[in-house]
């Protein structure tokens, strides 16, 4: 059978590629990124790719107190990253690390941007496997947490981001959690507030902060995120305190690229095996035939739900044991069954036996 083929950004990659025009203002892109829940928007004039705006940009240009007309190709803080889609994910994984960016900009042959993959896709796409090594959350979460009072200003906030490079802010009073302030609500802020620097922390958070505790997981924690689409996940103690928190930016900064193969070759054989069992159902529907399991500790049977149907019977009125097999065999043939079944168990025995 041939090596399942390499996962490449092709597999993983955001095909609802949302474009604006250089003239566009900030605030209007604020608002394209808002109503459109992404993360980065592309600058584009007459096909050609200019730039990328993200929650980043849109974090420095409300720390620098921009004008909110300010055009938005001033915004951006870098050229984008662009590669081909048949780009291997742990390359891309290796760019990324290189030049420090959350985002590539995925192009075809004539250079025509085609989709997009941030952090957010790689972890969507390997679930918890490329994380799973690390057992504990001790191990995983940020200790050096940032915290704010609800009534601080927003603009201290964006300057305490600005100057921490982290990509959010707990809000928090008497240590007890009441809230989150990360990039991601920052689109929004700009979009709906004429003035946000007139904001308060607490007026401008997302609340409420969702939390695990420091006894659970970090496949736990992946998974919630994932439910939920989170990029941070706050750590508790038994008294509800934040003591810790666990960031999706942090987590792909620590993951190796060795990891991010382990984890790929896993996901790609699970893709594979999957396949296989897919293309088997269908061969046995096909055939009008079907197939069983049956554990012998438990005496209980499994039928696939092509045998159901060819032996005319639902899930709940099917035979599961030994007994109700047996019960359908009619009087006069159950000699001849044991002694087949028996014959058969006996040369088992021999043959394991020597």
């Amino acid at each position: 059978m041939p090596e399942p083929k390499a996962l490449t950004l092709a597999d993983i990659m955001s095909h609802a590629v949302l474009a604006v025009s250089p003239a566009y203002s900030l605030q209007q892109g604020a608002q394209s990124m808002a109503e459109a829940r992404i993360s980065s928007l592309l600058i584009e004039e007459d096909g050609r790719l200019l730039g990328l705006i993200t929650e980043t940009d849109i974090l420095n240009a409300l720390h620098q107190q921009q004008p909110a007309d300010t055009p938005i190709i001033k915004c951006t803080s870098r050229a984008p990253l662009t590669v081909p889609a048949l780009t291997t994910l742990s390359a891309a994984r290796e760019l990324l690390a290189e030049h420090g960016n959350r985002h590539l900009v995925v192009v075809d042959t004539q250079g025509k941007a085609i989709g997009l993959v941030s952090e957010s896709d790689f972890r969507m796409h390997l679930g918890s496997e490329f994380i799973g090594h690390l057992r504990s959350l001790e191990n995983v979460m940020e200790r050096a947490i940032p915290h704010l009072a609800p009534d601080a200003p927003l603009a201290e906030a964006l300057r305490l981001m600005v100057t921490s490079r982290n990509d959010y802010i707990i809000v928090s009073q008497d240590g007890k959690p009441l809230g989150i302030l990360t990039e991601r609500d920052l689109p929004r802020i700009l979009y709906r507030t004429s003035n946000p620097h007139a904001l308060t922390v607490g007026e401008a958070m997302s609340s409420p902060l969702r939390g695990v505790k420091v006894s659970d997981s970090v496949i736990f924690a992946l998974d919630l995120m994932t439910e939920f689409h989170l990029r941070h996940m706050a750590v508790l103690d038994e008294d509800g305190r934040v003591i810790g928190l666990v960031s999706q930016r942090r987590l792909f900064e620590q993951m190796a690229s060795s990891q991010l193969e382990e984890s790929l070759q896993r996901t790609t054989e699970e893709r594979e095996r999957l396949r296989l069992e897919t293309h088997l159902q269908l061969a046995l529907d096909a055939a009008g035939a079907g197939n069983w399991e049956y554990n012998h500790d438990t005496d209980r049977h499994t039928l696939s739900d092509s045998l159901f149907k060819l032996l005319g019977c639902s899930r709940q009125n099917a035979p599961r044991n030994q007994a109700e097999w047996l019960a359908r065999i009619h009087p006069d043939d159950i000699r001849s069954l044991s002694a087949a079944v028996n014959a058969c168990l006996m040369r088992f025995f021999m043959f394991n036996t020597g």
